[in-house]
């Protein structure tokens, strides 16, 4: 091989290698635009999750809170129609014992 056609096959060489070098380059750049968008994908998808998990667990806590109020509001009353029926019940003996207590007088 003569000396231009070696320097034209060292320069194509380096050519090639250039070509080789921008090319991994290149991938290189959307690889890593590609892995970017990939994580941007799954925070996002992570992110719409858990607010979805949130949602959820307001709505069951809301709906259990809304029942624990219709306990109590029950409980309550049922206690109330207990103290107006002892109250139905005895609101006569109070009175005479009020009475009493306040007059000194017993049953006269």
């Amino acid at each position: 091989m003569n000396q231009p056609d070696l320097i034209e096959s060292i320069l194509a060489a380096e050519r090639q290698a250039r070509a080789m070098t921008e090319d991994a380059r290149e991938q290189q750049e959307n690889l890593d635009a590609s892995v970017e968008d990939e994580i941007r994908a799954m925070e996002e998808r992570y992110q719409r999750g858990a607010e979805d998990y949130l949602k959820r667990l307001e709505k069951t806590e809301q709906a259990k809170r809304e029942r624990q109020l219709r306990e109590i509001d029950a409980g309550t009353e049922k206690k109330l129609r207990q103290m107006e029926k002892i109250f139905r019940e005895k609101k006569d003996e109070w009175a005479r014992e009020i009475f009493e207590q306040i007059t000194g007088k017993a049953g006269e």
